[in-house]
């Protein structure tokens, strides 16, 4: 397969992905909640057309949605060959970030839906809801593959840079 039609299958997937990340929460927000395992914990009853509910739900995941289209736009430039660019690094950078701020709001959105729906519960309580490994594992892992991606970044503006030097001495 060609770094084109690499290029392009990446491309379609980041796409696809950020459907999907934005998909998933609004299903749940649209239907009722308590018939999705994933979300019968955090939240038990019906939350169906309140949009502070699908403003917290989505807020993590649009995030890291953003993210993949500017990882789509680093696709566009390798399916360009410009491969070490300014605006590849960039794009990289961004996807790095939103990755970094959406594992970062996913336990401040979950507590916050917590302390919505059940006002008035205990500070326990509400962190009870995030305290599990499946929310911890997606948390640190959306850290961990954020600063993956913002290393990766800052190697590809280094190479960059030396690119445009060399090109100088030719």
């Amino acid at each position: 397969m060609s770094n084109q039609n690499l290029a392009r299958l990446l491309k379609a997937l980041t796409w696809i992905g950020a459907v999907l990340l934005l998909l998933m929460p609004s299903l749940a927000w649209l239907w009722r909640i308590d018939a999705w395992p994933g979300f019968r914990n955090a939240m038990p009853e019906q939350v169906s057309g309140d949009p502070v509910v699908l403003i917290l739900l989505l807020l993590p995941f649009a995030t890291v949605a953003w993210g993949l289209i500017q990882l789509s736009g680093f696709c566009s430039r390798l399916q360009r060959g410009e491969h070490f660019s300014r605006a590849a690094s960039t794009a990289l950078r961004r996807f790095g970030l939103a990755l970094v701020v959406g594992a970062a709001l996913l336990p401040l959105t979950r507590v916050l839906l917590r302390a919505y729906l059940h006002a008035g519960d205990s500070s326990i309580a509400l962190a009870q809801g995030y305290l599990r490994a499946l929310p911890i594992l997606a948390t640190a892992m959306g850290l961990i593959l954020g600063l993956i991606v913002l290393v990766f970044a800052a190697i590809l503006e280094q190479a960059t840079a030396l690119a445009e030097e060399n090109a100088r001495f030719i």
